[in-house]
């Protein structure tokens, strides 16, 4: 393969069978100011934190209220910056009348894409029960050892009723 002097070669590395092969394919000069451009616009597009500081359970209370009322389990996904100020509040899972799927996977996913520093979890509970299943405390420990590899602190498990009665794992009670 020859290589013109006005064109540029790229490199992508591909995995596959356990070794790693080596593409190469060559871009003119337009391509690549196209795909320097596409990826300038990436780094442009920075999520900024909306609204006060989160420094208590009460605040998240007041926040989650009227998601709370939903008919079904509902779990969500509160991502923080250093300021612990939230850059987005996010829908994870929707589940059934009393439970709701959750994988480290889901949970962390945005997180990383919004370059989190931290994440509070939060689901209702539409019974109105306010009680930690086991099932709660077998999640939180799972999500708690997931953001220690990942480097993304879980600073509170909030579980909520369609009340306003809440439980904040980090403070320990139950409002």
């Amino acid at each position: 393969m020859s290589l013109k002097k006005e064109s540029s070669v790229e490199t992508r590395l591909m995995v596959g069978s356990g070794r790693v092969i080596k593409q190469l394919g060559v871009k003119g000069p337009i391509e690549q100011n196209k795909r320097r451009e596409r990826m300038q616009i990436k780094l442009l597009q920075i999520k900024e934190a909306k609204g006060e500081r989160i420094t208590n359970p009460s605040q998240i209370a007041k926040l989650m209220k009227e998601d709370a009322k939903a008919d079904r389990e509902v779990f969500w996904v509160l991502h923080l910056n250093s300021q612990k100020q939230i850059i987005e509040k996010e829908l994870v899972a929707l589940g059934i009348l009393n439970a709701s799927i959750i994988h480290p996977r889901e949970v962390f996913r945005k997180a990383i894409l919004n370059s989190s520093d931290s994440i509070i979890t939060v689901h209702n509970h539409p019974s109105g029960n306010i009680d930690i299943s086991r099932k709660d405390k077998m999640t939180w420990q799972q999500l708690r050892e997931a953001g220690k590899v990942l480097g993304i602190k879980v600073i509170d498990n909030f579980i909520i009723t369609p009340q306003g009665k809440y439980y904040s794992e980090k403070e320990g009670i139950k409002k």
